[in-house]
């Protein structure tokens, strides 16, 4: 039997509410049997990441969560973009025609991963987890790679040729951590904190290696990308304009509202880099600027982008630490927000442990007691997918993109602003379950609406994607959302 104490106890057939923060006094017959429960102590350890990455190619037909590292409603998702493979294109003929007849670039699943992929064109920062649409966001993929540069990645066709192959007996994900060793013989570790990440890449083969940085491959397109190399700082530095959620569906969305900034800082020297825009590839170039565009339907095409590579210099040592700080404000932020998560002694191991530590905190906010495994992996990675989302989307100095497309900061009684609000589908029961797991957080993702809609001339988006407001879906969710945080935990709006 499944028994919880935080926020709510559930002992055989009675139940007696409190809250996360123990504000409410409980029975003494039921604090005595609550202490002599034993209560599972690493509930992060039951936690399967990969639960609901697998089903047929279509968007509507499987979960579509991803096994990425991020830390709770963090901004950072750092894990991998799968590539469409002819095998899998037969199994969805919509797909299949948007892809081989159309040039489409269409992602394996909404978040990027699929787990009957078998390949992998890049690992990006940033996903929506769970959505309906067929996808979003996946911003900024970088790719260690170890073949010659013979052609535009923008040209290559199902990414056939800049990719890796994989396979699940190389691949291991947990809270925090993703593992991959591609068949290229890189070996590929991610963490991340709240608005950093860090990428670990072992080369199996010092010679002919490299990272592209496909800067203008988000999901489904983007208006425009720039990528700069810095050699003698060992830096990789840019921007993705994008948007496009749902546009596939009409014309509305498929504008820009977002712009992601990044830097990229490697700890081995840069020997060497390139360059490419559309079909042209540019040996030593340093800088790349262009989209990929949306398509006349919503769908990029094969033939339009940008980015850059890197060779990297691993005559003394074949692995690589590469961290990553983001902004959707400016790249000062994102550098700002990088130093300040990830100070200089900072390790790749001593983030993936807090981040596993952070996802422990979590979780155990609602204790449970009970011997059957399949039970606890399903009751907390369930615990856990509920905690990707809304996100994060301020800064560490409190700025923000805003629904008006300027610079806003959060008022003294919020920690942080929120995005990604998925107000059709998360109304009924996760939002309830936000604000009693951390009731400051409930509170800070209302007063995250409010803002949204004070900036977007008083409208109460349905489904907001970072700093744009989509229209998706019908009803008027917001309202229902605010009575639920109110009801559920004690708010504190500006």
């Amino acid at each position: 039997m499944i028994k919880t104490i935080l926020p709510i106890i559930f002992l055989s057939t009675s139940l007696v509410a409190c809250t996360s923060n123990n504000h409410a006094e409980q029975l003494s017959s039921t604090a005595k049997s609550a202490n002599a429960t034993q209560w599972i102590p690493n509930p992060a350890s039951f936690v399967n990441p990969f639960i609901g990455t697998e089903g047929v190619f279509n968007h509507r037909q499987t979960a579509n969560v991803v096994p990425g590292a991020v830390v709770p409603h963090g901004m950072f998702n750092f894990g991998p973009e799968h590539a469409y493979t002819e095998d899998l294109l037969k199994e969805s003929e919509s797909i299949s025609k948007r892809v081989l007849e159309d040039k489409g670039r269409v992602p394996v699943s909404p978040g990027g991963y699929n787990y009957g992929a078998s390949r992998i064109k890049g690992f990006s920062f940033t996903r929506l987890s769970g959505t309906g649409c067929l996808g979003a966001s996946g911003d900024i993929p970088v790719l260690p790679f170890t073949g010659e540069i013979k052609h535009s990645p923008d040209t290559d066709m199902l990414d056939a040729y800049y990719s890796a192959g994989f396979g699940h007996d190389n691949e291991t994900a947990k809270p925090g951590y993703y593992q991959v060793k591609m068949d290229n013989g890189v070996d590929v570790q991610l963490s991340a904190t709240t608005r950093s990440g860090i990428a670990r890449f072992v080369f199996a083969d010092k010679n002919n290696a490299k990272l592209l940085f496909r800067s203008s491959y988000s999901q489904l397109g983007s208006g425009d990308a720039y990528t700069k190399v810095d050699v003698e700082t060992g830096e990789v530095s840019g921007s993705v304009t994008s948007g496009n959620f749902c546009g596939y569906l009409g014309d509305y969305n498929r504008r820009d509202y977002y712009t992601l900034h990044f830097v990229a800082k490697l700890d081995t020297v840069i020997s060497g880099s390139g360059s490419w825009h559309d079909d042209k590839v540019t040996p030593n170039g340093i800088e790349a600027t262009g989209g990929m565009g949306y398509g006349e339907k919503g769908i990029p095409t094969v033939g339009k982008g940008s980015g850059v590579w890197v060779n990297l210099d691993l005559s003394k040592g074949q692995t690589v630490t590469m961290q990553v700080g983001i902004s959707y404000v400016s790249l000062a932020n994102a550098r700002e927000n990088l130093a300040q998560e990830q100070p200089p002694q900072s390790t790749f191991d001593s983030i993936r442990n807090r981040a596993y530590a952070t996802w422990n905190k979590a979780l155990e906010k609602v204790r449970v007691a009970s011997d059957d495994a399949d039970k606890l992996t399903t009751f907390y990675t369930a615990l856990f997918h509920s905690q990707f989302h809304p996100n994060v989307f301020s800064d560490v100095n409190g700025e923000y993109h805003g629904f008006d497309q300027k610079t806003h900061k959060i008022g003294p009684k919020q920690a942080a602003q929120y995005a990604n609000f998925s107000g059709w589908d998360v109304y009924r029961s996760q939002l309830q379950l936000v604000a009693l797991l951390d009731p400051s957080r409930g509170s800070d993702i209302a007063q995250s609406l409010f803002n949204q809609a004070q900036q977007y001339e008083g409208v109460w988006d349905r489904w907001t994607h970072n700093s744009g407001p989509t229209g998706v879906m019908s009803g008027d969710p917001s309202s229902i959302a605010i009575a639920n945080f109110v009801a559920f935990g004690p708010m504190t709006l500006s």
